[in-house]
Order: structure tokens, then sequence, then C-alpha cells
């Protein structure tokens, strides 16, 4: 392709192939991070300025204050703010943004491409393998992996503007390449690790350096750090040492294993592995092979091709770094797929290379095969984004020793009303050794998972059990959430309100610790302290009029009162409203059930519900409808398993009851 034209007409299919392959994904879920940072980030969500991006950490706006551990990454969420101004908030408007950040990467790299190597087609060929390579996903369609494209982005345009200054020898070439270095620093920390690559890149084409560019990108790393060390404090991930010591070669190999069998053949992934996960005999060999190939083609570009030296530092600079993740307090990404973009850049570059070296027109049915597999591959996969379940899930049926996967598996499904299920992913996670920081959240999912049945002495048991642990910030808030609503659903409003207090008190301001007091005061008709704390924090309560609120309270119907306290869990007045009411049908005796239960009577809800067995005569459906009490409004699996279990003791044709049953019993 030598003429503009032809240029146009292959930048514009490239265009049209992406688009097609993550068309159906593009109004996807928010998943995990994703759905935080969206809908959590103050910054976000308030439109705030973009240059306040700059005074936080990637998570303190989400009221999570991990100090030194957070990260720092203020042109990402400048982008993400910007966004949202400019597009909406729409799930759609940021994964479209990404898409065009991935297409103008691969313009780019197209174009550094064609500058390196004469090969017919080799630019073409890189850039199409490279754009539908299905490890991309995360960084498309994961809205977070944006701090990944600017790192790409950034990155390759600093090579770029590098590589012309080396063959044209012209310095303004190394402003822009500074710059767009500043910029990936910036987006996210681990574009440090371009200022090695920076210098050997520019010593193996000239067989000299210039001083003041290099002193340069290395007073801008010293900035990066400087200010994130101002906002952040002082420290970061920390490294270690595996016991016993052979443990480290398996790490070291199956690390190298996990990666290159992940660029090879990038078909069933997931985003992310765990280091017991790695060790195992299949990536450990695959990590001893690759890692002789790689120490093989060094000596051979040394001894006979120059020209692999620098698709081979693509692979030497990067790749070892993100071995050494291995090793750290990283988690859960301490070994990641998306670390392994930029060394593909160079395993690419080799194999189009000696791709097109293969004479015979086979090369093209390869490549046709290659590119359809891939596509399809990135189609297939794209598909689990559709919501945080099946997201989760996917990672859970390959990883199910993996406990802090099952507790995020199990969350999504919480959130999808799936308790049962959900209960029986945690229970099996307990079989497997974990983190201190898992067992936290395993602890307090199960505290939240017992609440929610109601459950509230197993609930507190778990809340008692985890406090011998050192709780991280982002579960404490969890942990104090969860003990205030047990206090408040039982209707003791003062112990309720001390233990929101003592939360802001310990984690200072976090957003929705001050809506709880809130809802809490605004749910007990405390009008005056609902008012007081709007006036004191108007920042955070901005366009809450509570005596709006309090005159729309009053002119409720006593249905609308009996919902309003339900939904304020305010159980106990829920019943006296209900007690007024007189409703005496099957269905309303549940739902004095429910909120009997709910307020922490569970001896008036069990005997409420006898006595609606006993006034009842057709049997086995009475013992149905008490069975799907437990199971819908309850999640109480052991509860609704013995009713149904009586109920096909008297009548055995209820195929589908059988099913439900056949379905708890192997959730047990």
């Amino acid at each position: 392709m030598k003429n503009r034209k032809e240029i146009i007409v292959y930048l514009l299919l490239l265009f049209i192939i992406i688009f097609g392959i993550y068309y159906n994904s593009l109004n996807s879920a928010l998943i995990w991070d994703s759905r935080l940072q969206i809908e959590k980030n103050s910054l976000i969500v308030n439109n705030s300025s973009i240059f306040k991006a700059f005074k936080y950490g990637f998570w303190e706006p989400m009221g999570y204050n991990l100090g030194r551990n957070d990260y720092y990454r203020p042109l990402t969420i400048a982008s993400l703010i910007l966004n949202k101004k400019i597009l909406g908030d729409s799930n759609v408007s940021f994964k479209i943004v990404n898409l065009f950040l991935f297409y103008f990467i691969l313009i780019i790299l197209y174009f550094y491409f064609k500058s390196q190597l004469e090969q017919k087609y080799f630019a073409e060929i890189a850039v199409v393998v490279f754009a539908v390579f299905p490890l991309h996903i995360d960084n498309v369609v994961w809205v977070v992996g944006r701090c990944d494209l600017f790192l790409l982005l950034w990155g390759i345009l600093s090579i770029y503007f590098l590589d012309r200054f080396i063959t044209k020898d012209d310095r303004k070439n190394l402003v822009f390449a500074t710059l767009f270095f500043l910029l990936a620093l910036f987006s996210k920390e681990s574009s440090v690790f371009f200022l090695p690559f920076f210098f050997f890149y520019e010593l193996l084409k000239r067989r000299k350096i210039t001083i003041l560019y290099h002193i340069i990108n290395l007073l801008s790393v010293l900035l990066l750090f400087f200010i994130k060390f101002q906002v952040n404090g002082f420290g970061g991930e920390k490294f270690h040492l595996f016991y016993p010591f052979i443990k480290n070669i398996y790490v070291f190999f199956g690390t190298i294993g996990y990666y290159f069998k992940s660029m090879i053949l990038p078909f069933d992934f997931t985003m992310f592995s765990f280091i017991d996960n790695i060790t195992n005999f299949h990536y450990i060999i695959w990590g001893i092979v690759s890692f002789c190939i790689l120490i093989y083609l060094l000596y051979f570009s040394f001894k006979k091709d120059s020209s692999l030296k620098i698709p081979l530092l693509f692979v030497g600079i990067f790749l070892p770094f993100y071995i050494i993740f291995a090793y750290s307090n990283l988690y859960p990404y301490s070994i990641s797929t998306r670390y392994i973009i930029v060394p593909f850049i160079g395993i690419l570059w080799i194999g189009v290379k000696y791709f097109l070296k293969i004479k015979t027109n086979i090369k093209y049915f390869i490549l046709i095969l290659i590119l359809s597999s891939f596509s399809l591959s990135t189609v297939y996969n794209s598909l689990y984004y559709e919501n945080s379940e099946l997201f989760w899930e996917k990672i859970y049926n390959r990883e199910k020793n993996v406990p802090f996967i099952a507790a995020v598996y199990a969350k999504s499904l919480f959130k999808k009303r799936d308790l049962i299920k959900g209960e029986f992913v945690l229970k099996n996670a307990l079989n497997y050794k974990m983190r201190n920081y898992t067992a936290v959240f395993i602890g307090v999912m199960y505290a939240k998972l017992e609440y929610s049945k109601a459950n509230y002495n197993e609930s507190l048991l778990w809340l008692k059990r985890i406090k011998r642990l050192k709780i991280d910030n982002l579960n404490k808030i969890l942990y104090y959430e969860t003990k205030a609503d047990i206090a408040l659903s039982k209707g003791n409003f003062d112990k309720s309100e001390k233990i929101i207090k003592e939360a802001i008190k310990e984690l200072g301001s976090v957003k929705e610790l001050y809506y709880k007091l809130l809802y809490l005061y605004i749910g007990y008709e405390k009008w005056d302290k609902a008012q007081k704390i709007v006036k004191k924090h108007p920042d955070i309560f901005r366009g809450n009029n509570i005596i709006s609120i309090k005159q729309g309270f009053y002119s409720l119907t006593p249905l609308q009162k009996l919902d309003f306290f339900i939904k304020h869990k305010n159980y106990k007045s829920a019943i006296a409203v209900f007690k007024k009411l007189n409703r005496s049908s099957l269905k309303e005796q549940f739902k004095l059930a429910e909120l009997l239960y709910r307020s922490g009577d569970e001896k008036q809800g069990k005997e409420l519900i006898k006595s609606i067995l006993l006034k009842n005569n057709k049997r086995y459906k009475i013992l149905n409808s008490i069975g799907y009490f437990y199971l819908k409004r309850l999640s109480r699996g052991k509860e609704a398993l013995k009713y149904f279990k009586l109920s096909l003791s008297l009548n055995a044709n209820q195929p589908q009851l059988k099913k439900i049953v056949n379905y708890l019993e192997t959730l047990k």
C-alpha cells in the first residue's frame, strides 16, 4: 500500500472490523471496578472540574481512603469526568470512547510499523492481527481499562517520536516523545517501565544516547511519584519471596507460561489468575519452553539477525516487570492478561516478520484462520461482559479454588437476589486457604447474607469473627452498615445511630455513611436531626429538602406509610401500621410474618406461620405456599426444603416442585 488513498481505505476497514467485533458489547453492564468508578466516584457523579482529579488517589473519591496503597491516575479519572460532561453517563458513552482510543492506538501502531520494516504488508497484517487480538477485550469493554489504553496510546506515541528523532535527527521530536511519556505516567503508574525501554531503544538504534532526553524522562518519573506521595502518602506495593524457595521458581516459570499461552492461544481466558493456579505442571512447561525460545531468539539477534533486537526489547523490558508483580501484594491483579499487551507487540512483530517469509500461498490460509479465530474469540468472550453474574461465573468456573473469586461471584448472585446459590458458592470458598482481605470480605458477605435472611444472631456472629481480623476500609464500611442495619431492623434507633456515628468518626467523609444516618433519621421521623445534618453537610446532601420530605410523609395514606417504613427498615412501625389496616387474607398474613421476622421477632413469625398451616385444609398447597414464603421472601433454603418435602409426601405428582427440591438438595 503505497499511496494515501490505499492507506485511508485500510484504516477505514480497520475501524469497521473493530466496531463490528465490539458492537454487541458496547451496551453491556458496568462490571466491578467500572461500576464503582462511574456510579460511586464523587468527581464523576458531581461533574467536578477535571483538575480535581489531580488532588485524589484513584479510589479516594469513592470514600475508600487507601492512603499509600492507592493508585494515582489523574488523567484517567479526568477523562472519565470529561466523558460524562460531553457524552453523558450511559454505558455506551464510556465504552465507545474506549473503542476510539483503541482505534487511535491502531493508527499510530500502523504508521510506526510501516517505518520499521520494508516487508510488503508487514504493517497491515501486524496491525489487523493486533486489532482482533482477544486480550484487548478487558481494555475496551471494561471501562477502567482505559488506563491501559492510555498507557499504550501515549507509550506508542512516545516510541514513534523517539524513532522519528533517531531517523531524522530532529530534536523537536524528543519534545513530543517526552510530553507523551509524561501523559502516560499520569494515566497509569506502570508507564514508568517505558523509562528503561527508551534508553535501550535509542542505544540499540543510534549506538549512543541523548543524555538530556533521558534525564528529563527520569525527572518526569520523579515528578509523578513526588505528586503521588503528596496525595496518597509514602509507600506502595510490597514484594516478597515464597516459602519453600522452590515455589519461587515455579511462580517464575508458571507466570511466563501463563502469559505466553495467553498470547499464543488467547481463546478461553480470564482477566487474571492466582499463584496456586499458575504453578501447576501445565503452565510451568509452557514457561520453560517459552523461556528457552526467548533466550535462543536473543542469542540469534546478536549472532545472525539484528532486526530482532527491537521487538525483543518490547518483551525483554516489560515482561520481567510483570513477572515481578507475581511476587507482590498486588491483589487480585498480581497476574493479569492486561499486562502483556506491550510484550505482545514484540511477539507479534517477530511472528509476522517470519510469517511473511513463507513462500507458498498457504500463509494466506493461515492468516485467515488466525483472524477468524481471534475475531470469534473476541466476540464470544465479550458476551461475558453482559452482566456481572456472567462475568464472574466464567472466572469462578475456571478458578473455583480461589476464595476471592467465589466471594465476588457470590456478591453478583446476591445482587440478582439469588441468595441460595450465592450462599452455596460462599460455603465452597470456606474449604480453601485465603488471605486476610478475602477472609474479611467473605465474613462481611456472610454477615450481609444472614441479615438478608433475617438471621440477625448469625449475622452478628460473623461480624464478631471478622472483628478479630485486620479490616480494610472498603470492608469496614460494609461492616458498620450491616451492624447498624441489624440494630435498625430490631427497632433500636439509638444503637443504630451510635454505630453509624462511630463509623463516620473512624472512616471520615464517606458519603454512604452520611446518607445512612440521614435515612435513619427520616425513617424514624427524627425530622430535627435530619434537618440539622443536611444543614451541616450541604455538599453531601445537595437537593435534600427535609421540610418537603416531612410534609410528604404526613400526606401519605396508611398503605403508603407501610411501604415507607419498610423501605427505611423501620419494621416495628410498619407492623403497627399493618395491624391497624386489619388485613387477614393469606397473602397479607405472609406479609405480616415477614415483617415479624425482619423486626427480629422470629418467635412470633414462626407462630404466625404455624397458625396459617393449621387454619387451612388443603394441606399440600399450603405447605407449598409456606415453602415459597421461606424461599422467596427470606431466602431460607433449609426451611423451604422442609415444607416442600412434606408437600411431596402428601402429593408426589408435582414435577416442578421436584425440580426445585432437587436444586435445593444440590446446594445444601
